[in-house]
């Protein structure tokens, strides 16, 4: 009579494909963690540079401000765009609006409010 020792082909290609998939789907946890990762660095570094550029228009007197102070920001190596107007209900507020291109090459606009002093 013959033992039966040892596994079949069968069990080993089954043990192979789950173990494929569980391989796979780490890798991909890992990458989408590390993208999130490096999106939420990139907000950090964006929104520091935001309250930058409003803490600068922040202590200029309203009537001193003009869109060429700052035409020589960058971010990314990519010129930045800086707006700011009032706000028609509340003179009191300047709203500050800055547009920029993020790493991945969208553009995106970022508005913040500041009071005139």
């Amino acid at each position: 009579m013959l033992k039966n020792e040892g596994f079949t082909l069968i069990e080993v290609i089954i043990a192979l494909v789950i173990l494929i998939v569980a391989i796979l789907g780490t890798a991909v946890f890992i990458t989408s963690s590390l993208r999130m990762l490096n999106e939420s660095q990139e907000n950090v570094e964006i929104n520091a540079f935001i309250s930058s550029v409003s803490s600068s228009i922040s202590a200029a007197e309203a009537s001193t401000l003009s869109p060429d102070q700052f035409s020589n920001l960058v971010y990314n190596n990519q010129p930045v765009i800086v707006t700011f107007s009032e706000v028609a209900a509340k003179p009191e507020l300047i709203r500050i609006t800055i547009t920029l291109a993020r790493k991945n090459g969208r553009q995106e606009t970022y508005t913040t409010y500041t009071f005139d002093q």
